[in-house]
């Protein structure tokens, strides 16, 4: 299985990988398309501020169980459960359900702090890549992307003789 990810400018004029996918949190009601930006650097997926403003999830009176330092920020982490909808290569759906994400709320929640974290993408982190095994592939030269997983084996049984020992 193959789910294709795109090559886009970003804010630095530099090409970055990112995800396209439809994203459900039922707990909030939320249920979106939705992209991000593949990180391999980041240990961590998650919801920026602006993406959690647009979801329309309360920002105002929530705390996180702990504090992220991210480009020179402090966010309190509110962890939520989502499930994240791919196409693959055939445009086949493809769900990963049960994924943990955590949500980015600046520790200030003053104007000035919200006005300067609002470039702070969204971000499939190395959790995501590795809890799925998947393969993140991305060849710069050819400003391809992709996630992969090997299709599982098909379990051969082989006959047996009376005695229970193959043959």
């Amino acid at each position: 299985m193959r789910i294709p990810l795109s090559v886009r400018n970003f804010y630095s004029g530099r090409k970055v990988v990112f995800a396209d996918f439809f994203i459900q949190i039922p707990s909030m009601r939320v249920a979106r398309a939705h992209s991000a930006v593949v990180d391999s650097g980041s240990p961590f997926t998650s919801i920026s501020t602006r993406d959690a403003i647009d979801f329309g999830l309360p920002i105002k009176h929530t705390q996180g169980e702990e504090i992220t330092q991210l480009a020179g920020f402090k966010f309190y982490s509110h962890f939520l459960t989502a499930t994240f909808v791919f196409r693959d290569a055939e445009q086949k759906p493809f769900r990963f359900t049960g994924q943990k994400v955590r949500v980015l709320i600046p520790t200030k929640l003053d104007k000035p702090t919200l006005r300067e974290v609002q470039d702070i993408p969204s971000l499939i982190g190395t959790d995501f890549i590795e809890d799925n095994r998947l393969t993140f592939v991305y060849n710069p030269s050819t400003l391809t992307a992709y996630f992969e997983r090997a299709e599982p084996e098909p379990l051969i049984l082989t006959p047996t003789n009376q005695s229970g020992t193959t043959s």
